[in-house]
């Protein structure tokens, strides 16, 4: 019974309609600018890999969020992992 009770209430939560608003102001035009990057060292098992995301609204003006991420890659060899250590 307590599991069928869990489950309702579960369900319940997920269903049911709330008004929500998740934009500032519906009538600006935003951008979201994203370029990745991955490169390995010649024939090495090391390499670089990143991203730098720019996220405004007004096409280029009002500056929102700027993302800039990388690191240092290792692929070990005969395993299809990929292991990167980075910020």
């Amino acid at each position: 019974m307590k599991n069928i009770l869990t489950f309702i209430i579960i369900a319940f939560s997920l269903f049911a309609q709330k008004q929500g608003n998740a934009q500032i102001d519906e009538d600006k035009l935003g951008a979201w600018y994203m370029y990745f990057f991955n490169t390995t060292f010649k024939e090495s098992s090391w390499g670089v890999q990143g991203d730098i995301q720019h996220r405004n609204w007004n096409i280029a003006g009002d500056l929102e969020q700027l993302l800039l991420r990388g690191g240092i890659t290792y692929k070990p060899k005969n395993v299809a992992v990929k292991l990167t250590l980075g910020y």
